[in-house]
């Protein structure tokens, strides 16, 4: 199993010299034409939380790496963006905005993804890494391969350690739906990493974006575009998950709605799965227990079990 290029310390002095920041307009009044490079559009929102703003900052600095042509849309979650650090401001292709109100993760993306003026968008968070070369390998495959959507491996990193997480989805072409088809149930883990797609702009758009849940709103994301569209796999590592007490999965209340929002990401899968709509009114199959959201301590995975569809047996990958 490969390992993804070691996390390597960054500080502003690091940086490459800034120009002005310079200002951001929505995708629709744009009318420049396309550069000769075709721009990717990286999505981060933020509440630019002190404990992540080095990884906020080291995220500049893999980016700076990168030899595609980009621009960093940093969605500021219902805080004051003057805590933005001053090297992303100094950066043209930084552009920051700030929302007066908190409206979470779903919603900050799709903010973003409306002033996104890139033929390609993907999305990190304020706490992660993209390995070296992670742009510049999806967006080689996907002008390549002429596909909607190109995603990468994933991995975790924890206490200095870093492993590659497996995905039932097989390197290559991947047709429409199979993602879904892979996620044998919602008690297993999501097929691929959400972080890890490269995405044609009109193709997530078309499919409103991202899910407008409080979590898991980034799977949702994905089976609808992998619904929709072919797109490639690649075996590289494209993106690097940081694990630390801050995160959100690790926040009170996050395992209660788990179950209920897994429930609702793969019914939507199973919809988009269809081959086509017929009109007529579909049954949602709701199982009551999964709904009460009182209940103290839930065990995420053994709640999950009962996710299984009942009019069929669970799938086998």
């Amino acid at each position: 199993m490969s390992r993804p290029r070691a996390l390597e310390a960054h500080s502003e002095s690091d940086l490459p010299m800034q120009r002005p920041h310079r200002a951001l307009r929505p995708a629709a009044v744009h009318c420049s034409s396309q550069p000769a490079r075709p721009l990717v559009s990286v999505l981060t929102p933020t509440r630019l939380l002190p404990q992540r703003i080095d990884f906020l900052q080291q995220l500049h600095t893999d980016l700076c790496a990168s030899e595609v042509d980009w621009e960093w849309i940093v969605a500021v979650d219902g805080e004051h963006d003057r805590r933005v650090p001053p090297a992303l401001l100094a950066d043209e292709r930084v552009h920051s905005f700030q929302i007066g109100q908190p409206v979470g993760t779903a919603s900050a993306r799709n903010l973003a993804l409306g002033m996104a003026r890139g033929v390609y968008v993907t999305s990190a968070d304020d706490d992660d890494h993209l390995p070296i070369g992670s742009l510049e390998c999806r967006l080689t495959a996907a002008a390549a391969n002429g596909v909607g959507w190109v995603a990468g491996r994933l991995a975790h990193l924890r206490d200095g350690e870093v492993v590659v997480y497996a995905s039932p989805v097989p390197a290559g072409p991947s047709p429409a739906g199979s993602v879904w088809r892979a996620w044998a149930c919602p008690c297993l883990d999501f097929p691929i990493g959400p972080t890890t797609m490269l995405i044609e702009a009109g193709l997530l758009r078309s499919v409103g974006g991202w899910q407008g849940l409080p979590q898991a709103e980034d799977l949702g994301m994905v089976l609808a575009v992998t619904g929709r569209a072919a797109g490639m796999m690649l075996d590289q590592v494209v993106y690097t998950y940081r694990a630390h007490p801050e995160q959100m999965t690790t926040q009170v209340g996050f395992a209660d709605l788990e179950p209920l929002v897994r429930h609702i990401t793969y019914e939507r899968g199973r919809l988009l799965s269809a081959a086509s709509w017929t009109g007529q009114p579909t049954s949602w199959p709701v199982q009551r227990t999964m709904v009460r959201l009182e209940v103290d301590h839930v065990d995420a995975h053994e709640t999950n079990k009962d996710l299984n569809r009942s009019d069929e047996p669970a799938r086998q990958l």
